[in-house]
């Protein structure tokens, strides 16, 4: 049965609300709401923010909290065209904690574009709202109407302050109107639509464009991972220098500031002198090389901060991180790659991921045994493993050898079992042809593995 709000002290939710206006306290903050939420029971499902200081978005998140009070459907863009990293999601969950307990009371629902949009809000009404959605509705859209229907009707026995429902879409592409748009709740029934993208959308929806971090922000950002006693926090002018040749952008910035925490003897100038080594290195590139990355991230300077992490990593571990790129952009069981590494033991693999990449801040844990890349950092992997054609073929072949092997264990129809097994809280994979295998191992050649939102090849 479905459990209903209760009521929490409004002092209380003003304690607890602050979340991205004490950037320094940011974790405890996540963590109270959280908490607030569960005890209120509200339906919520977000992704982990692994941010612990996050500041100079106050001006972000008011306006587009105006926004969605005048408009059902706000898509928040990156400034700069193509640009990954800016901080589009961080803010979009920074926004959905801060305003849950006043706005949002009758809940938050995310969604990965990137998968099975039916599914996911259906395995939402199940798991949120203990609630079976029937066997017999044969396709994505009468399953996602059916479950924005009881929501509605839920939110309609909340009428009262604060109980909309906010959706949030993160990383939507092309084809919005006959991909997307189908499986949104309706535009009257209290539901509100907050998107993230890289694109523009035109007309679908309203849009708020996110620029790069102010330089001042930029600057407290890096300074967050020196320590109040590091003597290269009062190197300003050299601090602002950095930032501004980082391009502002959050995630450059931050590996970068990760990068000075690990190397307490490095100063800023030599800091600097490394990113400049590794950026004429890149001149070094092909014109098609050179285009590719800069349609990455919009600026090559950018490259060079990624170019020292992935230094740092052993050959094993670029070897785990390359692998990586070869999945899709979602919650990854590690057991996965555990089975396509199956030349490096379990212990060894741990060690890669808990010592070297999540150290690194190049791999993020999403749940118990779920993994996930940034955007950006999965298309700098891929762009690695372009580079050496060898193990770039093996590694699919592996990839496409594992996948293909549970595929011949699949019917039809899946069983809410093996959606269960194959990846907790995730679409199940949809089955692919073991025919399909020899097309799918040829090198150099684009194409989806038939595990939709598992995996995808380049």
């Amino acid at each position: 049965m479905t459990q209903e709000p209760q009521n929490i002290p409004r002092q209380t939710i003003e304690k607890q609300v602050n979340v991205a206006q004490t950037g320094d306290n940011n974790t405890q903050n996540n963590t109270f709401i959280l908490e607030a939420v569960k005890k209120a029971a509200i339906p919520f499902s977000l992704p982990p923010s692994n941010v612990t200081f996050f500041a100079g978005r106050d001006g972000d998140l008011a306006k587009v909290h105006s926004l969605l009070q005048q408009n059902q459907r706000l898509a928040v863009s990156a400034f700069v065209k193509g640009m990954g990293g800016v901080g589009k999601t961080e803010l979009a969950i920074q926004y959905a904690l801060g305003h849950v307990l006043q706005e949002y009371r009758g809940g938050v629902c995310w969604l990965q574009t990137s998968s099975d949009l039916a599914l996911q809000v259906k395995d939402f009404v199940r798991v949120q709202l203990h609630e079976k959605v029937p066997d017999d509705l044969d396709t994505g859209v009468k399953i996602a109407a059916y479950c924005w229907k009881m929501l509605a009707d839920r939110l309609a026995n909340l009428a009262g302050e604060g109980c909309r429902f906010l959706v949030i879409l993160d990383d939507v592409k092309a084809d919005y109107e006959q991909a997307i748009r189908p499986y949104l709740p309706p535009m009257d029934g209290g539901f509100a639509v907050l998107a993230t993208t890289r694109l523009e959308l035109g007309q679908a929806m309203q849009q708020y464009r996110l620029d790069v971090l102010a330089i001042e922000a930029a600057v407290d950002l890096l300074k967050s991972f020196l320590g109040p006693e590091d003597r290269r926090r009062a190197e300003d002018e050299a601090i602002k220098k950095l930032c501004e040749w980082l391009g502002r952008l959050p995630l450059a910035v931050e590996l970068v500031g990760r990068y000075l925490a690990r190397k307490p003897d490095l100063t800023i100038a030599q800091m600097q002198e490394r990113l400049n080594q590794k950026r004429l290195l890149q001149d070094a590139l092909t014109d098609q090389q050179r285009r590719a990355l800069a349609e990455m991230t919009g600026k090559l300077n950018i490259l060079a901060a990624f170019e020292l992490s992935w230094q740092e990593l052993s050959v094993g571990a670029k070897q785990v991180a390359s692998a990586l790129g070869l999945f899709a952009l979602a919650p990854l069981p590690w057991g996965w790659v555990e089975a396509v590494c199956s030349a490096m033991d379990a212990e060894t693999l741990e060690n890669i991921r808990d010592e070297e990449l999540l150290n690194l801040h190049l791999l993020e844990r999403s749940e118990q045994g779920m993994y996930q890349l940034h955007q950006l950092i999965r298309e700098y992997f891929q762009f690695q493993l372009q580079q050496n054609p060898t193990q770039s073929s093996t590694l699919r072949q592996q990839v496409a050898a594992f996948l293909l092997t549970i595929a011949k264990g699949i019917g039809q129809t899946i069983t809410q079992e093996q959606n269960s097994c194959f990846c907790p809280r995730h679409p199940p994979p949809r089955p692919a042809q073991p025919r399909d295998a020899r097309r799918y191992c040829r090198p150099r050649r684009g194409f989806s593995l038939g595990f939709s939102g598992c995996c995808q090849v380049l």
